[in-house]
Parts: C-alpha cells; sequence; structure tokens
C-alpha cells in the first residue's frame, strides 16, 4: 500500500461522516480537499468568509437514490428518496451519480428544508461530491444549492467524508470503497488526499435479476487490482 501512494493522477456511513465534517470545520480542521465558496443568490459566488457559528448548519449527501442531511445537535434530519416531489410523478434528478435535472434538484432541496432553515437567515453547507463526479457534479450542485441562499458551501469529495465518519488515521494509506445505488467508486487517500479512482456503473439498485451481491463485490475487486497493477508498472 505505501507503494501506491507516489504522486500520480487519479485515474479515469454518509450519516456518521457528514456529523464529524460539521464539527471539525469551525475548528480548522477541514483538511485541503475541503474547498469553499460564499454562494450570492442569482449564482455569483465570492471567496469563502469564516464560518457562522450561529447560523443553521446542514451536511447533505445527494445520492442517485436517498439524499441524506444531518445537522449539529439534531443528528439526521432527513432521509428521504432523491425526487423532486414524491407521489407517482416523481422524477429522479439524479441519475447513474450524475446531477441531471439541477433545477429540479432545487425544486427537491427547497421543498425538504423550507420548514429547516428559518427565514432569512443563511445556512453553511457541506456537501460530499463523488470523487469522479468533476466540476459537473460540483458545478450543478452548488446551482442548486443556491435555493438555499447559503452563506457559505464546502464540498468534500465522499470518499474522504467515509473516512473522516469511520475514524479513519488519514495520515496513513487509505482504500475506501463507496458503494451506492447506481455507481460504485473506489479510491485511495495518501494523507487525506485522493490520489487514485476507478468508477463503475453499478450499484446496490441494480441488484435483482441478472446484477447479484457478487457482480458488485467482482468490480470493487477489479478495480483495486487495477489500481495496484497500475502501481506496479510505474
Amino acid at each position: 500500500m505505501p507503494g501506491l501512494c507516489a504522486p500520480h493522477p487519479a485515474g479515469a456511513s454518509h450519516r456518521r461522516a457528514a456529523g464529524t465534517l460539521l464539527r471539525a470545520l469551525p475548528a480548522g480542521r477541514g483538511g485541503r480537499t475541503v474547498t469553499g465558496f460564499g454562494v450570492r443568490p442569482g449564482g455569483r459566488r465570492r471567496s469563502a468568509r469564516p464560518v457562522c457559528r450561529t447560523c443553521p448548519r446542514f451536511a447533505i449527501d445527494i445520492g442517485s437514490s436517498r439524499t441524506r442531511a444531518w445537522s449539529p445537535g439534531r443528528g439526521v434530519v432527513l432521509d428521504v428518496p432523491t425526487v423532486t416531489s414524491p407521489g407517482a410523478e416523481a422524477v429522479y434528478p439524479v441519475r447513474r451519480g450524475d446531477i441531471v435535472d439541477p433545477e429540479g434538484t432545487a425544486r427537491m432541496l427547497e421543498r425538504l428544508f423550507r420548514r429547516r432553515v428559518p427565514g432569512f437567515s443563511r445556512p453553511l453547507i457541506v456537501i460530499t461530491t463523488p470523487v469522479l463526479g468533476g466540476p459537473r457534479f460540483r458545478s450543478a450542485a452548488l446551482t442548486a444549492l443556491e435555493v438555499l441562499h447559503p452563506r457559505t458551501v464546502l464540498t468534500v469529495p465522499t470518499a474522504k467524508a467515509i473516512a473522516l465518519g469511520a475514524g479513519a488515521d488519514l495520515g496513513r494509506p487509505l482504500l475506501v470503497a463507496d458503494i451506492g445505488a447506481h455507481v460504485t467508486e473506489v479510491a485511495l487517500l495518501c494523507d487525506g488526499e485522493v490520489t487514485d479512482a476507478y468508477r463503475t456503473s453499478l450499484g446496490t439498485g441494480d441488484i435483482g435479476g441478472s446484477v447479484t451481491f457478487r457482480d458488485i463485490s467482482g468490480a470493487v475487486v477489479a478495480m483495486v487490482t487495477d489500481m495496484l497493477r497500475l502501481d506496479e508498472s510505474e
């Protein structure tokens, strides 16, 4: 494992993680991979401002299947399907780990947080992003979050959020497997930074019929094997 942590570019329990992040960030222990944006209504972003200790604070994970949110002192405040509106006409704005409908995602967030964010308050939001989601996912997520008029938005790779939530030692090499409903990612963290990652469009939501748990575990093993093989060839 130590050899894997030689520098090279990245390749092709969320609830607990969210709590760890929100407790750590005000104390200045967010880590270099956490990026912050102050968001103005209308889409203009400015540099991050100091954390407001009296503002509402939420850690949010928008998954293909479910959306979860955590708040200090309250724990998990949301664990609901990721749909623009409940009922027979439900539309899924996130597919295979990609926000395909930012406007629909914004409507969902406005509906879910309408009563949780007091009027005229501007919350601090931490949001997880897939390691290989890229700028497209982050941009779509930040656009959708503007409906909440946040004071600050902090993004953190999901793999790092998982490691923090598990209480892992970020000073050691860590191999993290994030198995979602429709996407599975395997990421290598060295000193808390993602140095390599692989993704497959396969998850627990695909189980049934021809897809089994063994297929998912086999995909994880294959990605780890490719990661090791690449390291040996360098």
